[in-house]
């Protein structure tokens, strides 16, 4: 046997840190464990303190004044989802260039319409929710939906 092996003689060999007596390999062990280690307490409390950022994606979008239909980057604009108003902030309108004139819209829960709509309620104060396509209670068939994709009931 060699002497950089592990096992001398059927003994175990013990491999002592602050002592010396380590050969090179034992080393390059134990510094690609600290690194393993190491690497996972970083990814854990990455995970842990800082979630990944929630991605919005592609929103509809449409204009009060020539109803034209258009999509807003809602992950460049996250100013359309974080506001105030049920339907976030209003965006200008790209086609007929009016300024704040376009609500974002939402898409029907209802598997059978699926279609995009400006909730009456942003539009109304004290309008009912519902899908002007299916006639869907959007706030019943949205809670629906959850519940059917989560498995809740």
């Amino acid at each position: 046997m060699s002497s950089h092996s592990f096992w001398r003689k059927g003994e175990v060999k013990k491999f002592e840190f602050f002592r010396g007596g380590g050969d090179k390999t034992e080393y390059l062990f134990a510094a690609a464990l600290a690194l393993i280690v190491i690497g996972a307490l970083v990814l854990t409390v990455k995970t842990v303190i800082m979630p990944p950022k929630q991605s919005y994606g592609m929103k509809w979008a449409q204009c009060e004044k020539c109803k034209a239909e258009f999509q807003v980057d809602a992950d460049k604009h996250p100013e359309i989802i974080n506001a105030e108003t049920p339907a976030g902030k209003k965006q200008d309108c790209p086609k007929c260039g009016a300024k704040r004139s376009s609500w974002i819209m939402n898409t029907c829960p209802n598997p059978k319409c699926g279609k995009n709509f400006v909730r009456p309620s942003v539009l109304q104060r004290g309008a009912k929710d519902e899908c002007p396509y299916c006639h869907a209670d959007y706030l019943k068939a949205l809670t629906e939906k959850i519940r059917s994709e989560t498995g809740n009931k």
